[in-house]
């Protein structure tokens, strides 16, 4: 058999290599869909640890994690909210089962990890930039109603002012 120049070097440096740099480099050398893969297991991981408070309506004070909600509790929410927490642990659900969404050309579904192709990515990467938008829109919306709050409590203090104020 036939020695390369290349392949002598590579075990000369295989040998002088302390063993910290040679996890380091198998660290790199790992296929970029292992990485992916990797990085959507964190992922699953985070959104099925994620803990989400929510303040009961009609109880005083009351903070309730989205998971411990009763049935009472949860058709005490209005429309909108509802909606969202249903939303929030479907999805929780989906990651405890190792589920990650796809967008495809006419349908959004799920596929486990475990299962996924280099052939997926496209799906993938669209539904995150979906699910993204959506977050921003969420974050445009609780803006907008974290406005609305403070001037409806600035109009209120207002009106209290001048109402005290004719009254004197």
């Amino acid at each position: 058999m036939r020695e390369y120049r290349s392949d002598v070097h590579a075990e000369d440096w295989a040998a002088n290599v302390p063993e910290s740099c040679g996890n380091e480099a198998q660290g790199r050398n790992q296929s970029l869909w292992d990485r992916i893969l990797a990085l959507l297991e964190e992922d699953l991981a985070e959104r099925r640890e994620r803990k989400i408070i929510l303040r009961v309506p009609g109880e005083t004070g009351s903070y309730v994690e989205i998971g411990d909600l009763s049935t009472e509790q949860l058709r005490s929410l209005d429309r909108g909210l509802h909606g969202w927490v249903a939303e929030q642990l479907l999805d929780r659900y989906l990651a405890e089962g190792g589920y990650v969404n796809l967008l495809g050309k006419r349908h959004a579904y799920t596929k486990r990890v475990n299962e996924l192709l280099p052939e997926d990515l496209p799906a993938l990467v669209k539904a995150d930039r979906v699910k993204y938008e959506e977050h921003l829109d969420e974050l445009d919306r609780a803006r907008f109603a974290a406005d609305v709050n403070r001037d409806l409590e600035l109009m209120a203090a207002v009106e209290y002012t001048t109402t005290a104020e004719t009254r004197s």
